[in-house]
């Protein structure tokens, strides 16, 4: 029954704040049309002690009487009333009273003084407010929907229903604890406003006690809250209205304090708790789940802290920098990051993918700081150097200054990069090390003949890489209605089973299994759970290739009773696609060894090639995009590819390799993986870092007479523009809706001639109409009996000749015109293309 009420109880509180929000952020919007109305005072005033009022910061242009006070000087009375903070209030913060003059009295030393203040026009850009209002918006809700949703999720939990309660007062703190510039203007319009904030305050102030309590219960209770609940509960709650009572019965401006360092102790006291709580964690997923929060909750609540120690300072020692501008800043910024906070709980509940959240918020951690402190150092170069240059050559030359800034903003980027690679050695080299040395073998497992030196290499690598003991690949062959161990042994798994289907829909990202029982995301059947047991396997990494899955590696426990950390999941992602490619080409080796011969071989090969080719182009809003690739001989050493970024990108990308057949091909494939795996891992970089490591890679890994010329563009739908660089190829066609045709041509020599080249990027904005054709020579170089070449100019006329058609009929018509040109003539040369026209 008690179970029951106090659900009851954390719903209809939830349902009331959200109701609070809604007349709360109602009066807001309707306040910003009389934007225009509003007067402001810029002077700051405290109360004291006794409730009388004091002067802490002063503006001399609200004072239009030459009787200016002193930041500390003590207000007598305003208008004809006593001076007291309702009454500041009353007179100063309301709408409508724009140009409004009061008389004020007050004492400098011992000196009855008597001044005039005038309201002045708002001085602070509206647009900045509505800014702080949006954001604040925001969070209340965001902070609801998580409380809600947690609630909804599991409402018998102790747990969940201190976090559902911690989320609905954050909310509340948000409208109610801190105050904003435009509140009192609202709250003027509004009389039930301030009543409303102050119940709120009251909910607002427990949110210290709702934290330690869902620490003394997640994600198991602790030891003590089993042992003596009432006393740990009495320990949580009962501060809060000590201190109320204390402000109420006894007064004084210090007990505010004292409540504000006893929600300071709880905020600490919880992260104590959490910290003991991961010690005493016994299961694997505890310890993800405790290590997910503690970051998460460590970068939203030490801003919250500083918060907190801020206001416990300003209580004590009047801050004089600090005003309404200041404070909203602050606080806005405290609170983006303590949405990480409930966000954190909730995923943490959800036992679902712990490792690669904890490691994206780790790296967007190492990524703010890295950025903040660059733009630190960048400020304060530009301000000496300014200062210098004022200094030296007068106000009037600033060109030196404007000059350094453009070149400083040019190399943040590079300058971060290069930061974060630094640290990443610094601090984890091993890891680092490891990341080469699994990368190096992948990238040459082309050249190991053998299957079993492959396994082997790859299972000692990986052992070694991760510190486990286990690694089992579960291979997905063609006339096997189960997935086989290497050595040819069955296991549980059906090809068409539930598991299957979920690695086949989940690409290359691993995946705990205890995650996947516990977080009920899917269930195995009993033998496949039997066999995960007897095999000790802990993580399944899915070996997919253009989404094609060819089974998956199963990797065992940690040595030493360790758990996975986020470092092994960013191994283990920015490696999948090699990984899968390199298994892969040795599940297609390994039929080319059965049948034994050439010819089937190559054929063998050319199946290979074609399906790693794309088979199902992806569709990107604004543009339609076809390809097609015509193979000369058996393999071929061309190749195209067209990576899907997000909704609005694309890579599209054409290549050949100097000379044919299967070392060709062979190559090709690798910087055809090489490439995905250089937009998986450099996805914050740009194409010029990407086409470089290919580059090098190449010069690293080939005959020294062995090139590629590659064109790799990056369409862009939200900007309509094409970035691209021509490595050595042919240079691509755009052809203008209005019938204007350039060449593509910026960029560079081929690739895996001279380690270290840059390339230059070009850059095209397109329009509705426009059409670009990437080829390789293949179809300029096509010959008739003749002897003539089909050459480039009779592509431009085609290309101008056919522009008003879909990317489909021009790639399909384009291929009829060049077979009728050879006269049926066999190609010389693979024929690849890639047609795109922007809708």
């Amino acid at each position: 029954m008690l179970s029951k009420i106090i659900k009851a109880l954390v719903l209809l509180l939830g349902l009331t704040i959200a109701g609070i929000a809604a007349v709360f952020y109602f009066g807001h919007v309707q306040f910003i049309p009389k934007w225009t109305e509003v007067g402001e005072v810029y002077s700051g005033v405290n109360s004291t002690p006794d409730g009388g009022l004091i002067f802490v910061r002063i503006d001399s242009s609200d004072f239009i009487s030459p009787a200016i006070p002193d930041s500390g000087n003590i207000i007598l009375s305003i208008g004809d009333t006593v001076g007291n903070i309702e009454v500041w209030r009353n007179q100063f913060r309301r709408q409508e009273n724009r140009g409004k003059e009061v008389a004020v009295k007050f004492i400098r030393l011992s000196d009855t003084l008597n001044t005039v203040i005038r309201t002045q026009p708002y001085k602070y850009d509206k647009y900045w407010d509505i800014i702080i209002l949006a954001l604040r918006f925001l969070i209340t809700i965001s902070y609801l929907g998580v409380g809600f949703w947690a609630f909804l999720k599991r409402p018998d939990s102790g747990a969940v229903r201190a976090l559902a309660l911690f989320c609905f007062a954050m909310s509340s703190f948000v409208m109610g604890a801190v105050t904003m510039g435009q509140d009192y203007y609202v709250a003027s319009d509004m009389p039930t406003m301030e009543q409303i904030r102050s119940q709120m305050g009251l909910f607002t102030i427990f949110f210290g006690a709702f934290w330690l309590n869902l620490q003394l219960l997640f994600p198991f209770p602790h030891r003590q809250m089993e042992r003596h609940p009432v006393w740990m509960y009495l320990l949580c709650y009962l501060p809060v209205p000590l201190c109320t009572l204390g402000m109420n019965i006894i007064r004084g401006n210090y007990w505010l304090t004292i409540l504000m360092v006893s929600i300071f102790l709880q905020i600490m006291a919880g992260f104590i708790i959490l910290g003991y709580t991961r010690k005493r964690a016994v299961e694997p997923i505890h310890k993800r789940q405790i290590r997910l929060v503690m970051t998460g909750a460590g970068i939203g609540m030490s801003g919250l802290l500083l918060l907190l120690l801020l206001a416990i300072t300003n209580a004590l020692i009047q801050l004089q920098f600090i005003n309404e501008l200041i404070i909203s800043i602050i606080v806005i910024i405290v609170f983006l990051g303590m949405l990480v906070v409930p966000v954190s709980f909730a995923l943490a509940i959800g036992r679902h993918g712990l490792l690669e959240i904890e490691g994206k918020l780790r790296r967007g951690t190492r990524f703010a700081l890295t950025s903040l402190g660059l733009l630190a150092v960048f400020y304060l170069v530009l301000y000496f150097v300014s200062d210098i240059v004022l200094n030296v050559m007068g106000p009037e030359k600033r060109t030196p200054t404007l000059i350094l800034a453009v070149l400083m903003a040019a190399g943040f980027a590079p300058a971060q990069r290069k930061i974060r690679t630094v640290m990443e050695k610094r601090i984890y080299p091993e890891r680092v090390r490891l990341r080469a040395m699994l990368s190096d073998f992948l990238q040459n497992s082309l050249t190991i003949p053998d299957k079993e030196e492959f396994w082997r290499e790859l299972e000692g690598r990986m052992q070694t890489a991760l510190g486990i003991a286990v690694v089992r690949p579960a291979l997905l062959m063609p006339k096997e209605s189960r997935l086989i161990l290497r050595d040819g042994s069955p296991t549980p798994f059906e090809k068409n089973s539930a598991f299957i289907e979920n690695l086949r829909r989940r690409g290359n990202r691993p995946m705990l299994r205890d995650e996947i029982s516990e977080g009920q995301r899917l269930e195995f059947s009993a033998e496949e759970s039997k066999w995960f047991e007897n095999n000790q396997i802990a993580l399944i990494l899915p070996l997919n290739t253009r989404n094609n899955l060819n089974g998956f590696l199963g990797l065992g426990y940690k040595t030493g009773e360790k758990d996975f950390e986020p470092a092994d999941f960013e191994l283990l992602q920015s490696l999948a696609s090699q990984i899968s490619f390199a298994v892969e080409n040795v599940m297609l080796l390994e039929e080319s060894v059965v049948k034994r011969r050439l010819d089937t071989e190559m054929a063998i090969a050319r199946q290979v090639q074609e399906r790693m080719l794309p088979q199902e182009l992806p569709v990107t809003k604004g543009l339609q995009v076809a390809a097609r690739s015509l193979f000369c001989t058996e393999v071929a050493g061309d190749y195209y590819d067209v990576i899907r970024l997000d909704d609005k990108r694309l890579i599209l990308a054409v290549g050949d390799v100097s000379g044919k057949g299967a070392g060709a091909a062979m190559l090709m494939s690798n910087v055809q993986a090489a490439l995905r795996t250089a937009t998986f891992i450099s996805s914050g970089t740009g194409l010029g870092e990407i086409i470089t490591y290919l580059n090098d890679l190449i010069y690293g890994n080939s005959q020294p007479d062995q090139f590629i010329t590659l064109f790799a563009a990056l369409y862009d739908d939200g900007e309509h523009t094409l970035e691209f660089i021509n490595a050595g190829h042919n240079p691509p066609l755009l052809a203008r809706a209005d019938g204007q045709i350039l060449e593509l041509q910026e960029g560079g020599i081929l690739l895996g001639a001279v380690p270290g080249m840059t390339y230059e990027k070009g850059k095209e904005r397109l329009g509705t109409g426009d059409v670009f054709c990437l080829y390789t020579d293949g179809i300029t170089e096509a010959w008739n009996n003749h002897n003539e070449m089909y050459g480039e100019e009779r592509l431009k006329g085609f290309l101008l000749s056919q522009r008003g058609n879909e990317a489909e009929d021009i790639l399909r018509n384009l291929e009829k015109e060049v077979i009728q040109f050879t006269e049926g003539r066999p190609l010389s040369d693979d024929f690849t293309v890639i047609v795109a026209k922007v809708k």
